[in-house]
């Protein structure tokens, strides 16, 4: 099934829990790791964890709340909170479409370039939106869209 945050959650909290364990464990890991091995993957997990850390620091400047509930007729674009229900659960899911040139391995945050990504992007609430994954296909319903307030989204929006 698909990573996510609950239904209702600041979806920045996960971004920040993320952000804490990059800095204080996973990082500081791989410095120590790489520093005593001289290990040229270990050089390249580091980089990439890095890199996230960037990352979800500038993904967390543009998702201020409060989250907007979007008209039925908007369509969903990066940074967008989406909730969908899958046809064959009975919980409705909730996520945050990001760009996919950001490195983001937070649960409840999927990329826009995806399976799931690519196939909400654009789509209104009401729509149906089939995903072929290995495991089969899946049909959700796209039940809402909410978009972050801060000043970058909210001048995109005007």
């Amino acid at each position: 099934m698909i990573r996510t945050l609950p239904v209702g959650a600041d979806p920045r909290d996960e971004l920040k829990c993320r952000l804490r364990f990059l800095q204080d464990v996973e990082i500081p890991l791989l410095q120590a790791e790489w520093g005593e091995s001289g290990h040229l993957g270990m050089a390249a997990l580091r980089a990439y964890s890095e890199r996230e850390l960037r990352d979800i620091a500038t993904l967390l400047t543009e998702l201020t709340p409060p989250f907007l509930e979007l008209d039925p007729d908007e369509v969903v674009r990066f940074n967008d909170c989406v909730t969908l229900h899958d046809q064959a659960e009975p919980a409705a899911e909730e996520m945050i479409v990001h760009d996919a040139s950001l490195i983001i391995r937070a649960p409840g945050f999927i990329s826009a370039d995806s399976v799931l990504g690519v196939a909400v992007l654009g789509r209104q609430v009401g729509d149906l939106v089939r995903v072929d994954t290995r495991s089969g296909a899946r049909t959700y319903v796209l039940r809402r869209i909410r978009r972050a307030s801060g000043p970058a989204n909210l001048q995109a929006i005007a």
